[in-house]
């Protein structure tokens, strides 16, 4: 028996690849190092109860998540678009390429991959671009 699909049946999304330069403390990427292991393949229980217990000092299972707003800017730097995720969490997170050979300076670049569960697209005025927006834009055109 086949599964019959039908328009909002359910919603997938894909990753949200980002790369980044390592600052020079390696303090990004170590948060993120630490956030990926303590989820995924933590030291110790200690760990694990880091990422999953609030200030309080009380079991939440949500504090695993974190929102974000990524930031579209224009050729002069100015944002004309954000985009902002719910519930991101990191999935992957590359190695960095060490190398005594070269001359130059050269500054680590990082890719990690979030998995997440909505995310919106938002204008200049941080309002969501609904299809009524969308529609009246492209009819301005």
């Amino acid at each position: 028996m086949k599964q019959i699909m039908h328009p909002g049946d359910r919603v997938e999304y894909g990753e949200l690849n980002i790369e980044f330069l390592v600052d020079e403390d390696m303090l990004n990427y170590t948060l993120i190092h630490n956030w990926i292991t303590g989820l995924g393949f933590p030291e110790s229980p200690q760990q694990f109860k880091d990422i999953t217990t609030n200030q309080k000092g009380e079991d939440d299972m949500r504090i695993q998540y974190s929102d974000g707003t990524l930031a579209i800017l224009n050729s002069n730097y100015n944002t004309i678009s954000r985009v902002k995720f719910w519930d991101l969490y990191p999935t992957s997170l590359s190695t960095l390429e060490f190398s005594a050979t070269d001359a130059d300076i050269n500054y680590f670049i990082a890719s990690t991959t979030f998995s997440f569960l909505y995310y919106q697209i938002l204008g200049k005025d941080n309002q969501p671009l609904t299809p009524e927006f969308v529609n009246q834009s492209l009819n301005t055109r």
